[in-house]
């Protein structure tokens, strides 16, 4: 790697410093200790914007799944998201599936990682059947009309449904 790769700047600072932990202890704990704050915040920042919250599954939920949310006893009961009708806008994704009854962790938006290949790349897709996506706008007396993201790559879905949908 040349000397220039290795700078940031004229001033040579490093763009990846790395610090001999041998010859510069401190050095090295304040930037691991700068690294694990900055993960902290980042979780709080998360759970402070909504990105992610715990409900309780309705029904059997997949990981990747689409979701809606209804009123619980004690946390939002989630159930598959579906635009046969108004009444199951998504809201969010599952994060790691679970069995009905359970508490479960949705992502409300960010990156969706599920694609497995199938995403069209610049694609928007809207909401289907049964907590799934699909690239085909919905057609149909009754359908609900809910924009769920754009494909940023094959894998990757910008999962940001609109809360204003329409039924069709």
């Amino acid at each position: 790697m040349s000397t220039a790769a290795l700078y940031s700047t004229d001033v040579k600072i490093s763009a990846y410093p790395q610090v001999d932990q041998t010859k510069y202890p401190d050095i090295y704990n304040d930037l691991q200790n700068v690294h694990s704050a900055i993960r902290v915040m980042q979780q709080y920042l998360d759970a402070y914007t909504g990105a992610r919250f715990i409900g309780r599954a309705g029904v059997d939920i997949q990981t990747g799944q689409f979701v809606y949310g209804t009123t619980g006893t004690d946390l939002m009961t989630l159930g598959l998201a579906d635009n046969t009708n108004h009444t199951k806008p998504c809201i969010g994704f599952c994060t790691g599936g679970q069995a009905s009854g359970n508490g479960i962790e949705i992502q409300t938006f960010g990156i969706w990682p599920y694609g497995s290949g199938d995403l069209l790349p610049g694609t928007v897709y809207y909401l289907s059947t049964v907590g799934t996506i699909t690239p085909v706008v919905p057609v149909g007396a009754g359908k609900l009309l809910q924009e769920i993201g754009i494909a940023i790559d094959t894998d990757n879905l910008l999962f940001r449904p609109t809360s204003k949908y329409t039924e069709l």
